[in-house]
């Protein structure tokens, strides 16, 4: 039992302290931290539609152990502002929908976007693992009132369970340089 005890500490530590190229999916907060802005910019993509006439933007995935995001953003033809969004992909296990309700900076509510919700798979009936992606729209003021703190947003559960997302203040500096 305590070879057992022993190897999982082992194993949850250097969980902890993994190094920041072996982070799954996207950039992770030690990767961010050594970028300039200019590096982050450069990691955006910007397509044009000429069907619908719509220049899209896409961050890349700002990835940590408790949450992944980006910021995307899309400008039709003739419009002078961006639509800016944060994108949260929520993916977590148990028996029920959490069903993500509403998202605050602490001095107003955000609107906010159900994009989807599916069940990625289930084990035997007794819990599954969910996926619940918000959009959090963010006006183009609202990212440049936040571009030297960066952004602090919580995002609340019909249960009452909350998380809250930090978005370091070099991506949204980077995100908006790309988009304006």
């Amino acid at each position: 039992m305590k070879n057992l005890i022993l190897i999982a500490s082992i194993l949850l530590s250097s969980c902890a302290n993994m190094p920041d190229f072996l982070m799954p999916n996207g950039y992770t907060v030690g990767t961010y931290k050594r970028m300039s802005v200019e590096q982050i910019s450069s990691k955006i993509k910007t397509e044009y539609d000429s069907w619908d006439k719509i220049t899209r933007y896409t961050a890349p995935k700002f990835d940590t152990w408790s949450a992944k995001y980006f910021m995307r953003g899309w400008k039709t033809d003739g419009q002078k502002l961006v639509k800016h969004q944060l994108v949260i992909p929520f993916s977590y296990g148990g028996r029920q929908w959490r069903f993500y309700k509403y998202a605050d900076d602490s001095k107003r509510k955000l609107n906010m976007t159900i994009i989807s919700r599916e069940v990625e798979h289930c084990a035997g009936g007794s819990s599954c693992v969910y996926l619940e992606t918000l959009g959090i729209d963010l006006t183009t003021k609202y990212l440049q009132s936040h571009k030297d703190t960066g952004l602090e947003i919580k995002v609340t559960a019909k249960g009452g369970y909350d998380k809250i997302i930090k978005v370091p203040a070099k991506y949204v500096q980077a995100y908006l340089s790309k988009v304006n």
